[in-house]
């Protein structure tokens, strides 16, 4: 069974601690005050890093909204920000090199 660690250490290579859902964030956007929950904050060896995982057909402009405002608030605490978007598809891309004896 996959936990949010779990996950967050497969996303981020060399994750040492992965907490999930840890951090709540409000901004203010269209005149509108507004939260976002990111999905992870992990400590990896090149430092901390606030993840939110979402598949890309999934992602629409007010997901765009809270991913800006996370990334605001990462590079104010001298953090990294990424979204997974595509991380389903990596792991089949994998597993397919493997069978065929590349890399």
């Amino acid at each position: 069974m996959d936990t949010a660690p779990d996950c967050a250490e497969s996303l981020i290579p060399f994750t040492t601690t992965a907490l999930g859902s840890a951090l709540k964030i409000s901004f203010g956007t269209s005149g509108k005050r507004r939260s976002h929950t990111p999905d992870y904050v992990a400590v990896a060896r090149n430092g901390v890093w606030l993840v939110d995982v979402r598949p890309e057909p999934l992602i629409n402009e007010a997901d765009r909204e809270s991913f800006a405002a996370a990334a605001e608030v990462a590079v104010a605490c001298g953090w990294r920000y990424a979204v997974a978007a595509r991380w389903r598809e990596q792991p089949s891309r994998a597993w397919t090199r493997w069978r065929r004896g590349v890399g």
